[in-house]
């Protein structure tokens, strides 16, 4: 019975440490900013590089605005088709898309602005047809389940979340940022609270500098998973 149980054991931490490299390599999806990206980056959206550094409030005030720009003229509707590239000039071309279209432009945009930035998958706890909540197996393993895509910034104050389908950011009553691991209540899309079990973080380890040269080449992507972060 000893040695069933010790076999059961290792097959089930074998098979949680395979599922967490899949969604470390789905995730895991370069940042590279290219000359197209940045064409992008100053043509439509009209932005420029920082050629000094930002205050806190800066930070934010440029984030916000990025935000409201990227949502505005690529609003929650008709996504890039499946196994299509969506990267900036096809989010736009597009006009409109789902959170993972415009969480892409948002880590590049923001990596290429001068910022850390992590790419942040959140898969979600709700049964899809009962709505009760699942266990972390459970939610892994039931089709369905709602998940969303987003992205954390690195201010000079800590990691903020940047939601990618509303206006919305994770900051404290008084305006410190809060980042995935530590948001005890909070809302990701628009007004519906949210409760995870799972979050994978991947992107590159470094910012862009003024110049594009970090940009174009950035240190190889990394991931972290949490477990229960958020509730």
């Amino acid at each position: 019975m000893l040695k069933r149980s010790f076999k059961f054991g290792a097959w089930l931490t074998g098979l949680t440490v395979l599922c967490f490299v899949v969604l470390g390599a789905v995730t895991n999806v370069p940042t590279r900013v290219t000359d197209s990206d940045v064409a992008v980056f100053r043509d439509q959206l009209h932005l420029a590089q920082p050629t000094v550094s930002l205050t806190y409030e800066q930070q934010i005030q440029l984030i916000k605005s990025v935000q409201y720009v990227v949502l505005d003229k690529a609003p929650v509707g008709k996504p890039i088709p499946d196994n299509a590239p969506r990267e900036p000039a096809d989010l736009f071309r597009n006009k409109s898309g789902w959170c993972y279209d415009r969480s892409r432009t948002f880590d590049k945009v923001f990596s290429w602005l001068g910022f850390r930035t992590r790419h942040l998958f959140i898969l979600y706890s709700k049964d899809p047809r009962s709505h009760s909540e699942l266990s972390f197996w459970k939610a892994v393993m039931t089709p369905g389940t709602e998940s969303h895509a987003v992205t954390e910034v690195l201010t000079s104050r800590g990691w903020i979340v940047v939601d990618s389908n509303s206006a919305w950011i994770s900051q404290a009553s008084d305006g410190s940022p809060v980042d995935a691991d530590h948001i005890s209540t909070g809302r990701l899309h628009g007004s519906q609270p949210y409760r995870t079990v799972l979050i994978v973080r991947s992107g590159p380890s470094v910012a862009c500098t003024h110049g594009a040269a970090s940009c174009m080449h950035p240190t190889p992507s990394l991931f972290r998973i949490s477990i229960g972060a958020i509730s």
